[in-house]
């Protein structure tokens, strides 16, 4: 994080978010296209390639660790006010998160598969036979490694700002 601050310095990015009074408030919001397209690919982590999910998750967290205070609102805070119609990081991963609550209940045996996948993946377990419903499976354990990802980068960049 300190390496990022370090290059970030030379843009002279603000060190606080601007105020709302400063802010056009008449025009309509728009993420950008690079923004939009991680997004729409966050939104179908359970459903796309792990190696795609493992880019769209690391070039998340490389934007996540930049000292813009805009960045980190729009990335990092699940509570930053949203117009309508707009999402944040925060409220894509919620509405895979509900999906997934949906998608499984219908497998069975959902957490041993979990586990195994988990230890294939970590090299723990040798390669078996094929378990149904692998892309999702992938998915979840890509989710929650990028959640807890999240969560360290948070924590890191609170530390930063409150250290002198």
């Amino acid at each position: 994080f300190r390496d990022y601050c370090v290059i970030c310095l030379r843009w002279e990015w603000p060190g606080s978010p601007r105020s709302i009074e400063k802010c056009n408030l008449e025009a309509s919001f728009f993420e950008g296209h690079f923004l939009k397209v991680l997004f729409e690919r966050m939104g179908r982590i359970l459903d796309q390639p792990y190696d795609v999910n493992l880019q769209v998750t690391s070039v998340l967290s490389k934007l996540s660790l930049f000292p813009h205070p805009h960045i980190h609102e729009y990335l990092l805070d699940p509570y930053v006010n949203l117009a309508s119609g707009c999402r944040s990081l925060f409220s894509v991963i919620v509405r895979v998160v509900g999906d997934l609550m949906v998608r499984i209940q219908r497998i069975p045996d959902f957490t041993p598969k979990l586990l195994l996948v988990r230890k294939r993946l970590l090299g723990l377990e040798p390669e078996g036979p094929i378990i149904d419903h692998m892309t999702l499976l992938e998915g979840v354990i890509v989710l929650e490694e990028f959640c807890k990802e999240l969560a360290a980068i948070a924590f890191v960049k609170y530390h930063a700002s409150s250290t002198p």
